[in-house]
């Protein structure tokens, strides 16, 4: 989201309100809806993560993901894998603080699938960067950073459920006019 989609939002939505300020915060879904329950921030761009009772989760939109692997590596051979195919390999995998965590976990549950994790982190450049120094391959979203790793992207043949990125806010609580606006707005601008 903060590479891509939110900076595209984020124009888009300028445009029509030239006059409004955002002050943003990047990190893990679980601190970002921690500072939500808060009231640190009015909104967020979030995987859904269990525990959040009093937060509203609006689906906003989808996110491919791909298997990434060294570029000198047995499978940048393939263009599509079956994950079954990778499991001889060892992952750089999200830590539980990552909304991604959970996901990937059901994911390989799903598919009767163990993995085996070499390396826990939080982020995709972190991951990126481990990936890229041969400690294993990863499983994450089809982002435009992929590109500037020596890293190959390999399309996954499994059938995957949706990866979905929302947009949270607080339940029963006062929601300024600006950020209804801006709720709206995110909620149409994605397809």
């Amino acid at each position: 989201m903060g590479i891509e989609k939110a900076p595209a939002l984020l124009k888009q939505f300028m445009l029509d309100y030239p006059n409004v300020h955002f002050d943003f915060e990047q990190n893990n879904s679980k601190h970002l809806l921690q500072l939500l329950v808060e009231e640190k921030l009015d909104l967020a761009f979030v995987s859904k993560v269990d525990g959040f009772t009093n937060i509203h989760f609006e689906p906003l939109t989808t996110e491919k993901l791909v298997l990434v692997v060294p570029n000198h590596h047995p499978l940048a051979s393939y263009d599509k894998i079956r994950l079954e195919e990778s499991l001889s390999y060892d992952y750089v995998y999200y830590n539980h603080s990552s909304g991604l965590r959970p996901y990937l976990d059901q994911t390989f549950d799903n598919l009767g699938l163990n993995p085996t994790i070499k390396l826990e982190l939080e982020n995709d450049l972190s991951i990126l960067g481990f990936v890229a120094q041969n400690f294993g391959i990863a499983i994450m979203p089809d982002i435009p950073s992929i590109d500037s790793f020596p890293v190959k992207k390999i399309n996954i043949l499994n059938p995957l459920s949706k990866r979905i990125i929302y947009l949270a806010l607080r339940q029963k609580d006062y929601i300024s006019p600006l950020t209804q606006k801006f709720q709206q707005y995110s909620l149409t601008f994605f397809p």
